[in-house]
């Protein structure tokens, strides 16, 4: 027998072998449910990613936004401040009018108004 009838031979028996058609099988299909598995915890990990990704940027953008109301508060109080000196330093009674509505104007603006301390303070402000 030449060795390329003996190779077809041994080919067919190895398709028709019931054995090894059942372990060609079990192995197809263990790889596609291992190929499905690691798809399905790839999908998974990125849309964690992705959400994790999204709530880190939410929390960077109030934390921003928290920091930037807190320095525009900041510098609101250093004016409202220097324009309340003003009012106590007053040397005259036009003067004191003066600051005292520069201080009335500084504290109506939104950014006081929003904020219950700096309320307080625009409530003080009439008894000068």
């Amino acid at each position: 027998m030449n060795p390329a009838a003996h190779l077809d031979h041994h080919v067919k028996s190895i398709r028709h072998n019931p054995k090894i058609r059942s372990a060609n099988a079990k192995f197809l299909q263990l790889a596609a449910g291992l190929t499905l598995l690691v798809s399905l915890l790839a999908i998974w990990l990125v849309r964690d990613h992705t959400v994790l990704l999204d709530d880190l940027h939410q929390l960077q953008t109030e934390t921003l936004s928290n920091a930037i109301a807190r320095q525009r508060m900041a510098r609101n109080l250093d004016e409202l401040r220097l324009h309340g000196e003003r009012v106590l330093f007053a040397s005259t009674q036009d003067e004191r009018r003066q600051a005292l509505l520069v201080v009335q104007v500084v504290v109506n603006r939104p950014a006081f108004v929003s904020d219950p301390r700096i309320s307080a303070v625009a409530s003080d402000t009439e008894r000068f």
